[in-house]
């Protein structure tokens, strides 16, 4: 999905607002784990799809594949809207 600088700019977004509301670094941590986990879970299971989606034998089996999705509408329900900078943060108890 070629996400990996996004990623990490989200990373640091995201951390950035974690160190800012904790009271302590193990805190912000967690809430950044907490607050990252299932999009990026999300995004490397998606890029593991779309790997196995351009290698197939023939371009019948390729065809038939694609026909089946439509990664631009997907992307811009979930990957293109998120914001780091606005995304709810877990409360995590110090």
């Amino acid at each position: 999905m070629a996400q990996g600088a996004v990623m990490a700019i989200e990373d640091g977004a995201v951390l950035m607002r974690a160190l800012d509301v904790a009271g302590d670094i193990e805190v912000a941590l967690k809430v950044y784990e907490q607050a990252r986990i299932e999009r990026t879970a999300r995004i490397v299971n998606e890029s593991t799809e779309h790997a196995k989606l351009y290698h197939f034998d023939t371009h019948e089996q390729f065809r038939e594949a694609f026909s089946k999705k439509d990664p631009a509408e997907d992307r811009a329900k979930w990957l293109y809207s998120y914001d780091p900078l606005n995304v709810p943060l877990p409360l995590i108890a110090a």
